[in-house]
């Protein structure tokens, strides 16, 4: 089966008035300006655990890097955006990530690339600084990813209390949560599935998009505030009813 991206036509979000591109993937693209967003990779985070002691099997970071590679070549961008949490740990810059990270540089030299720095790329700071400078990689400022009305960061308590929120942005794109949507098929039987959760947020609209790495965890509950819900059934989104209506698979 084929993906099937989501498109957002412009207004159907308060504030938006370009289109916005869904992909079942996790990666949300504004095609207007080339420019792709995705969030939470933790990539390294099965090495972190094997240091640990933790039998987890290798492969998931091969894995979410070939799906980013699908999404580079069904999606041409001028710019990938990663929303913080690229790495998990210090004890993820191993020499195979490394080299994958080399072999995405390599495949794509155009792309611009640029990482918002979140709570997990903070405990890796001094090696992982050094390898994206190498690798040609953008470091966004501590206020994060700016484009006109569009605003990127990785937790979203950094967007409290942004005065420049309320004035200029109108699209403000946020990590972190890992958002899910729990769906229910009879008494008994439910699903956990992954989602895209936006709502309306200043004069503008707020996303939180969902962790892009194979190997993550999710949210057990969604924001109130996110009314509109879209989840991620392998290669389909789901449009999922607002919170107070039934969550069903039909």
């Amino acid at each position: 089966m084929s993906a099937s991206p989501l498109a957002i036509a412009p207004g159907n979000w308060p504030g938006v008035q370009e289109p916005v591109v869904l992909r079942p993937s996790g990666m949300l693209v504004l095609p207007g300006r080339g420019t792709g967003f995705v969030a939470d990779l933790h990539l390294g985070k099965t090495a972190h655990f094997q240091r640990a002691g933790v039998a987890v099997p290798d492969g998931a970071d091969a894995a979410t890097l070939a799906r980013l590679a699908d999404d580079l070549r069904a999606t041409p961008l001028q710019h990938l955006v990663v929303l913080g949490d690229l790495v998990h740990s210090r004890q993820a810059l191993t020499p195979a990530l490394q080299a994958l990270l080399l072999d995405l540089r390599q495949h794509w030299p155009a792309l611009q690339l640029h990482l918002v720095w979140g709570n997990h790329d903070r405990h890796a700071q001094q090696g992982l600084q050094a390898l994206l400078a190498t690798l040609g990689w953008h470091s966004c400022p501590p206020a994060g990813w700016r484009d006109g009305p569009v605003h990127g960061l990785h937790d979203p308590q950094d967007a409290l209390g942004d005065a420049q929120a309320e004035t200029d942005t109108r699209l403000t794109l946020l990590g972190h949560v890992h958002p899910a949507v729990r769906l229910q098929a009879g008494a008994r039987q439910r699903l956990r599935l992954p989602c895209f959760a936006a709502g309306p947020w200043g004069a503008g609209t707020r996303v939180l998009l969902p962790a892009y790495g194979h190997f993550t965890g999710q949210s057990p509950q969604l924001p109130k505030d996110c009314p509109w819900v879209y989840a991620i059934a392998q290669d389909q989104l789901l449009a999922v009813p607002p919170a107070g209506a039934p969550r069903g698979l039909r």
